[in-house]
């Protein structure tokens, strides 16, 4: 369930049987450049109160993802930055190694 930046919109969702809520736009994104912007400590509220995977959407890079998996969410998406770049598998391999080393 796409949620944007709305918390109460994810809460109803879970409590209808979402598998997952979204969350987003964190950064400027190239895919949906006038999405409601979304700040990155409502990921920890969302996390607080639920259970199921958080993913949060917009302007993710390898260099910007970590802060939205500190701050709470399991999941990252991204479009522009695996399949905007010259070599598709390099790019999904910056994101992967921010799950394997969290730091």
């Amino acid at each position: 369930m796409s949620c944007y930046n709305d918390l109460g919109r994810a809460i109803a969702a879970a409590q209808a049987g979402a598998d997952y809520v979204a969350f987003g736009r964190f950064f400027p994104s190239r895919s949906k450049p006038d999405a409601v912007q979304a700040e990155i400590p409502l990921l920890g509220h969302a996390r607080q109160q639920l259970e199921l995977p958080i993913v949060a959407i917009g302007g993710i890079t390898p260099g910007n993802g970590q802060s939205l998996l500190a701050a709470g969410a399991n999941l990252l998406a991204a479009i522009h930055g695996v399949f905007g770049q010259p070599d598709i598998r390099a790019a999904a391999a910056q994101y992967a190694e921010l799950f394997r080393n969290p730091d």
